[in-house]
């Protein structure tokens, strides 16, 4: 059928695509009059064995260059399934911290590997799923509430990190779709309290609630100013990324403020001396300031950490089609 044509295509699109089947699924649960009868859902097998298929196949014959692989070495959260499950039930509660009071936010964030199940953050996390999962069970009659319980944990199955190590613990953007859940729980909540009588109660609470979010997405679009006040708030809270702090320098290139981008850039490479792009970058600041002795060190090194970084080739040729032509003048 198209839709199984169209759930192909989102795979190889998008990865993430493949918690289709789940949603599915849960369409089906939450439409259908007969919601726990089993020939309802034969009709997802098909997208249950292409969602099985391609996880081989990018495993296999799609693993370009290992980019399958998060971790090129192993380490304690690539080794260890239930060093994984920790880590993300540790998560949890700070998700719901940034759904009911999105503050501090940024890129980057620096989160803990977990390996005891009696840390805090675990067993915050672990009761956040235990109580949910047993009031979804409570509320089984109304399968709204379910769906919305479920929606969470079938979206955030990519991003969990416990079948397939992720190479973030903590992201913000991970919870755009995971997030309905929570939406749809607050609307089925004010929509209870408004058939109940409390309809002054339910319009109050959803009119402060909206004033509140919309200070908080003013106040967020500062962040947003341009390139370098986004990456500057980040270094707020850490120290930053090798990533981070090159991508400022560029900001600051663009700008022409090359004290601030060097600075940036050579940051960059203290921190993680492993990528041809903050060399490289650092030579063109070095060519338009003409020093080009210093340029052609960082192609070189640029060259070094990766040979066929076409941009260093093709510049270094022209610094040096440059020199031989000044030295024939």
């Amino acid at each position: 059928s198209l839709s199984l044509l169209f759930f192909i295509l989102a795979l190889v699109s998008k990865e993430s695509t493949i918690i289709a089947p789940g949603l599915i699924v849960l369409c089906i649960f939450l439409k259908s009059e007969k919601a726990f009868a089993l020939k309802n859902y034969l009709k997802t097998i098909p997208f249950w064995l292409t969602a099985f298929a391609y996880l081989i196949l990018r495993k296999t014959l799609l693993n370009f260059d290992g980019t399958y692989e998060f971790y090129k070495t192993s380490n304690i959260y690539t080794e260890n399934m239930i060093y994984r499950l920790y880590t993300f039930l540790a998560t949890l509660p700070e998700y719901l911290r940034f759904l009911f009071w999105p503050t501090d936010l940024h890129m980057e964030r620096r989160f803990p590997v977990f390996i005891d199940f009696t840390a805090t953050s675990v067993l915050m996390g672990t009761t956040l799923v235990v109580g949910g999962l047993a009031l979804a069970y409570y509320k089984r009659q109304n399968r709204l509430f379910v769906f919305s319980w479920l929606w969470f944990f079938v979206t955030f199955v990519p991003m969990m990190g416990i079948l397939v190590p992720v190479n973030s613990f903590l992201l913000e953007h991970w919870l755009y779709l995971p997030s309905l859940s929570l939406f749809m729980l607050f609307s089925w909540g004010l929509i209870s309290l408004y058939e109940k009588g409390y309809e002054k109660l339910s319009v109050g609470v959803l009119a402060l609630l909206c004033s509140a979010l919309s200070f908080g997405v003013y106040d967020r679009n500062k962040d947003w100013k341009d390139p370098i006040t986004f990456y500057s708030n980040i270094l707020q809270y850490n120290e930053g990324t090798a990533r981070i702090h090159n991508n400022i320098a560029m900001a600051y290139s663009d700008k022409e403020d090359f004290p601030s981008a060097i600075n940036h850039y050579e940051t960059s490479i203290n921190m993680a001396d492993s990528y041809p792009q903050p060399h490289y970058n650092l030579a063109r600041i070095y060519i338009r300031m003409n020093e080009l002795d210093k340029a052609l060190a960082h192609l070189n090194k640029s060259l070094e950490i990766n040979p066929q970084f076409s941009f260093s080739i093709n510049l270094k040729a022209q610094v040096l089609d440059f020199l031989a032509k000044k030295n024939k003048q």
